[in-house]
């Protein structure tokens, strides 16, 4: 039976791929049924809502033909649903098809046939009936067909229908909505589905992914032999199980793979415990395994071996004519039966060795009989074949060589050859008498010989020189060789003497050695070096060369030239080129002189000044070199030369230095007045070499006049008094640019009594300029030039105390332009810069010179004069004509860009020393007197009073709570109903308060306009804005039939601040409120500047849904423009009409004329601040039903609010 492999997928990537996919799937078939049951329940309202509106239209249009009072005329009606998002047409027509009443207005007067879609055959059938058709057409528009009868009953009897009430409504408009909402709620689900998903995920990547993966890492980690850790898995499901049977399968591995290493190691030791080489090989003849004696034999070791041919190792051949022999492992593998060698068969080993081996060979068999491989097995039989050999040579040699005699193992003479018998001068007879030690060796003082001929000595051979004493007495040097030869047993059998007589070699050698002392002691009494170079070697030397080098004799002889010397001579050259190149120059020449760098033992150079001549050494030519130390003597020059060097160096770089940094030098002579220039001081003044003034004089023509007599003066001096001098001056040379330079010199006597004045000049206009620059950015604005805060202080200060001193009156004007923002943010800011350097301009144009402006950023100005007279009275006369002045050239008009602009400023004036002491004192309560001009109304200007200062001491502290009660909580709402015609709450409006912990209840006058200038009116409207949609949101949560709505107020800083819409649509959308339930005031100021942000914001907000309010209307610069293009929905008329509403006939009539145009252009109108029920009747007729004000009911706590309302 066929088993196929079971095919696995990565369950880490199919299982989120296809849970994906089928989510996606569901998702979309989901989506899809969802919206078409969505989007036929919102057709069939709509038809249901259109069919009752049709029959009230029906009804109503009817009721006024009968001349009935009706609410309103037929002809207004029409356009009542003009407000119904996807109406298109709404129309009356009569029986010939002409339009009566419609929508449009266009309509009116044409043909049914200006309606698209109207079927005319719907006229002729409706008109026979009672009953209106109404459906959906398959181009999405409802469109419904009622008849109308138009003439009036006779006689009470109603006549039949005479015209036709059509709708046309497109049900597009329907279905952004229901898929924005089939997509919000598709967001949700997917997000839960997800959440879903990744759970999934993660369960499978703890459960499933970790285990496999903690598996895996363990088979990979896994070795054999290792010990087996056990898998950290928990757990009984079947990866657990995995993991275990794989550390049981581990731990078997390891067991037979230990049980095989045992086996391999008792193999091992056997056939290393074999005296013999043995070789083993596979079946096709590969070596396998080679012992440690075959590795010495062959010269392969056991690595280098296994796995080359047997031929390769063991290659054997006939020792005697050197022909191939057979390998017998190969043939022990062919023939299958063992093999032996021939005899006399030899092997080379890898280094070059040649053994005499006896071998056999022998194929190995596999259990089953198959043929596994063959073991070689041979020894080393070279020792025997060459004691053979030398026995049969001996025999020969005995008796035709040398002396030699032959002594049995105790030492007697058994035998001796002619040559022996010469030598000594006895006869056989006599000599086969003697014994080894008591007769021949006889007190000779040769080392380990009498040990040897003892037998004590632990090798075979002793050679070594000796001497006999001839049978005549006279005593002969000889050179003997003592063999001994053993038994098989190894014991000694024969001794074996041969000598050779060294007597004449011994006197040669004598004599040698007496010139050899003589010729050592001459060099070594020599002061210089001493040294004999045979190629390229020291041979010999001198200590004196040993201890120039630093080292001993034996740490010289021997060694190379090369070796001694530093790797590269004086002149660059290689050591060992140069030697070599040398010696061969010596020998051809006979003689030569070098400087020649060595290096001593501790690895310092030392230079050899050497002598060299060419001489014989023991026949061959050689080189007899005389050195001596000259290393000082090279440093000493190197040193000369280096300062040489160092000094022409030190003058190019000062001469650099001096035309890189512009400096040039020179030297005066004061008798003559002669002035000489260093090289290249043409450069640095900009003239030709011929262009430098050659004396004093001419040096001062050059000068400007203005410095002149100041560099005189400063020449002279230092001539006069011998010291130094150090000066800056202009120069005026005609037709060229005014420079600026800087001399400095020193008045030095020479040794020749000579006064010389030594001196340099720097070109310092570029330092001269970026200090101007510096001072420029540390005590000027950048933009206006004028004095910045630093520069200001600092003169302010110098003028108080100047004023102290003096007991003249000083001035603070602190200027502020009012409004500037608004015309920096409308023109652009490279407007305003402009218009802030004409501002700078004219303030400076207002004082005198001495008199000082600053700007301190923005539109802050201050200026400080003086000298205003020595009392209060007359420096305030003469501060306030200056402020009239000053404010008087301000408010003329600024040319930007093309056009004029206004502006106007607000001025706080600091008297000094009366205001303040110091610096930062005088210019904080000019600010302190300024501010009170900006709450007086701008445009003019305030003296500073101490009460001032209190003023604005509460408003800072007010500033500091506020900002503490954003992030405390202390803020809260207050909510005013809004009251409809029947007496009931349709809304509110929330009304910001601040319950202060020290102060209770802060006016929103005092710490409104604190909030817009410090800018924390923005997080506090956030604030406001969050909260009450989020409470619009719990009411109508409540009370969903109630329908409240709520207003908020919006400073004009927040309603243009960029966040603004989005901040809305976020509370709109995070506590899903309806947009048309929250309303946005804002106040007519807010209309005015930058009247194209408004519109963008207003529409901004009208796409959300969010309606629009113009607050107090009536109370600012209130315009039907306005009214007119803003995208407004609503009017608020403001309190002070209503007041005197019942005793003032203007507030009257004015009132009036706001309800009628907010009427005309379809606005509603809320009326504020109604206190009495006469008011709220009036109000009534002139046709205002929305009422807000303490008639109904003062702003409420939240709490108060619900009760008064029943939420």
């Amino acid at each position: 039976m066929s088993r196929h492999p079971v095919r696995e997928i990565d369950i880490r990537y199919w299982l989120p791929a296809l849970s994906v996919a089928v989510l996606v799937v569901a998702t979309l078939v989901w989506m899809t049924i969802d919206y078409h049951s969505r989007r036929s329940d919102a057709e069939s309202r709509a038809l249901a809502g259109w069919h009752r509106s049709m029959l009230r239209i029906q009804n109503l249009v009817e009721t006024s033909a009968e001349g009935q009072s009706a609410a309103v005329p037929a002809a207004a009606l029409f356009t009542l649903f003009n407000d119904t998002p996807g109406l298109r047409y709404l129309a009356a027509v009569d029986t010939s098809a002409g339009i009566l009443h419609a929508n449009r207005r266009g309509l009116l007067g044409q043909t049914a046939a200006a309606l698209p879609g109207f079927d005319p055959e719907a006229l002729r059938e409706q008109l026979t009936g009672q009953v209106g058709t109404i459906g959906l057409d398959p181009d999405g528009h409802i469109r419904g067909y009622y008849p109308l009868t138009l003439a009036p009953p006779t006689a009470n009897v109603r006549r039949p229908p005479d015209a036709l009430l059509y709708l046309d409504f497109d049900t597009s408009g329907l279905i952004a909505p229901l898929r924005h909402q089939l997509l919000r709620q598709t967001g949700i689900f997917a997000s839960v589905i997800f959440t879903g998903l990744l759970a999934g995920l993660l369960f499978v990547q703890r459960y499933v992914n970790r285990p496999i993966a903690t598996i895996t890492r363990a088979v990979r980690e896994f070795q054999p032999r290792d010990r087996v850790t056990p898998i950290p898995l928990a757990g009984r499901g079947p990866l657990n199980r995995l993991a275990r049977a794989f550390e049981k399968g581990a731990r078997s591995l390891n067991d037979s793979i230990l049980e095989a290493e045992r086996r391999e190691n008792r193999l091992a030791r056997i056939l290393e415990s074999i005296g013999d080489a043995v070789i083993i090989t596979d079946a096709s003849g590969r070596v396998e395994r080679v012992n440690a004696v075959a590795e010495s034999l062959t010269g392969w070791s056991r690595q280098a071996a296994v796995g080359h041919m047997v031929t390769e190792i063991f290659a054997p051949f006939s020792a005697l004519d050197g022909r191939p022999l057979p390998n017998p492992a190969l043939q022990a593998l062919e023939t299958q039966a063992s093999v032996q060698l021939a005899n006399h068969a030899a092997i080379i080993a890898r280094d070059g060795h040649q053994y005499q081996i006896a071998d056999t060979a022998a194929p190995i068999r596999a259990p089953d009989g198959g043929l596994e491989g063959a073991v070689l097995v041979f020894h080393d039989v070279s020792e025997a074949y060459r004691l053979r050999e030398e026995q049969r040579i001996a025999a020969v040699a005995f008796d035709t060589g040398a002396p030699q005699l032959v002594a049995d193992r105790l030492g007697h003479v058994i035998r001796v050859n002619q040559a022996c018998l010469d030598l000594g001068g006895y006869s056989r007879e006599e000599m086969l008498e003697f014994h080894l030690m008591g007769d021949i060796f006889l007190g000779q003082e040769s080392p380990g010989l009498g040990e040897f001929l003892a037998g004590r000595a632990g090798f075979d051979t002793w050679s070594g020189p000796t001497w006999w004493r001839r049978k005549d007495g006279e005593r002969v040097n000889i050179w003997v060789t003592d063999s001994i030869i053993r038994d098989a047993q190894g014991e000694i059998s024969y001794f074996v003497i041969s000598a050779v007589d060294t007597t004449e070699l011994v006197r040669a050698a004598n004599a040698l050695a007496e010139t050899q002392d003589n010729y050592q002691r001459l060099i070594e009494s020599i002061n210089d070096g001493i040294a004999i170079i045979q190629r390229q070697r020291f041979v010999d030397c001198n200590r004196r060369l040993a201890t120039f080098l630093g080292r001993g004799r034996d740490e010289i002889l021997g060694h190379t030239v090369e070796q001694l010397s530093l790797p590269r001579q004086l002149d660059d050259s290689d050591s060992g080129v140069k030697a070599r190149a040398l010696f061969d120059q010596v020998i051809a020449q006979g003689g030569g002189r070098v400087d020649w760098s060595m290096m001593r033992a501790d690895g310092t150079p030392v230079i050899l000044e050497a002598t060299l001549s060419k001489i014989l050494w023991q026949g061959e030519p050689a080189l007899f070199a005389v050195a001596r130390d000259v290393t000082e003597r090279h440093q000493l020059e190197a040193e000369r030369q280096r300062l040489l060097a160092a000094l022409s160096r030190s003058e190019e770089m000062m001469r650099l230095a001096s035309a890189a940094y512009g400096i040039a030098a020179w030297e005066l002579d004061p008798e003559n007045g002669t002035l000489t220039w260093a090289q290249d001081a043409e450069i640095v003044l900009g003239v030709d070499r011929s262009g430098l003034p050659a004396t004093h004089a001419e040096v001062l023509r050059l000068i400007h006049p203005a410095d002149r007599g100041a560099f005189d003066a400063a020449v002279q001096h230092s001539l006069a008094d011998r010291n130094t001098f150090r000066i800056e001056f202009r120069t005026a040379v005609p037709g060229r640019e005014r420079r600026w330079f800087r001399s400095q010199g020193e008045c030095r006597r020479e040794d020749s009594g000579a006064i010389r004045l030594y001196g340099a000049t720097a070109d310092i206009s570029d330092y001269r300029k970026a200090q101007a620059d510096i001072e420029q950015l540390a005590f000027r604005d950048p933009l206006t030039s004028l004095a910045n805060r630093r520069l200001l202080l600092d003169r302010l200060q110098h003028a108080v105390r100047q004023a102290q001193r003096s007991g003249q009156w000083g001035a603070v004007l602190f200027v502020d332009l009012d409004r500037f923002k608004l015309l920096n943010d409308s023109l652009g800011h490279s407007a305003g810069d402009a218009l802030l350097r004409q501002v700078g301009q004219r303030c400076g144009d207002a004082v005198r010179e001495a008199d000082t402006v600053a700007r301190l950023g923005g539109d802050e100005f201050v200026i400080v004069v003086t000298e205003l007279g020595d009392n209060p009275d007359a420096a305030s006369r003469h501060a306030g004509k200056i402020a009239a002045k000053l404010r008087e050239r301000l408010n003329v008009g600024y040319p930007v860009g093309g056009h004029d602009y206004h502006l106007s400023a607000s001025i706080g004036i600091a008297l000094f020393p009366r205001d303040g002491h110091t610096a930062e004192e005088l210019l904080r309560h000019a600010d302190v007197a300024m501010y009170q001009t900006k709450q007086r109304g701008r445009d003019g200007m305030t003296f500073y009073q101490p009460s001032q200062l209190s003023h604005a001491n509460r408003r800072l502290e007010l500033e500091r709570d506020l900002r503490k009660a954003l992030e405390q909580g202390q803020l809260l709402l207050h909510y005013q109903p809004k009251v409809g015609a029947d007496g009931q709450v349709i809304g509110a409006e929330a009304l910001l308060r601040w319950q202060h912990p020290d102060l209770g209840m802060v006016p929103p006058l005092d710490f409104i306009p604190i909030a817009e200038e410090t800018g924390l009116i923005y997080p506090i409207g956030k604030y406001v804005m969050r909260t009450a949609c989020a409470q619009l949101a719990r009411w109508r949560d409540r009370l969903p039939q109630r329908s409240l709505s709520l207003a908020v107020n919006v400073s004009p800083h927040q309603f243009r601040h960029a966040d603004f819409v989005p901040c809305v649509t976020e509370a709109v959308r995070d506590f899903g409120v309806p947009a048309d339930a929250l309303i946005i005031e804002i106040t007519e100021g807010t209309m005015l500047d930058g009247i194209d942000l408004v519109i963008a914001r207003m529409r901004d907000l009208k796409a959300l849904g969010v309606s629009v309010s113009v607050d107090d209307f009536g109370t600012g610069y209130s315009s039907l423009y306005y009214l007119k293009n803003l995208p407004l929905d609503e009017i608020k008329i403001d309190q002070s009409y209503i007041r005197d509403l019942l005793e003032d006939a203007n507030d009257a009539a004015i009132v009036e004329s706001i309800i009628a145009i907010a009427r005309n252009l379809k606005l509603r109108t809320v009326a504020e601040g109604v206190e009495t029920a006469a008011q709220a009747d009036i109000l009534r007729a002139m046709g205002c039903s929305v009422h807000q004000g303490y008639h109904y009911s003062r702003p409420l706590p939240l709490d108060e609010f619900e009760a008064f309302t029943r939420l």
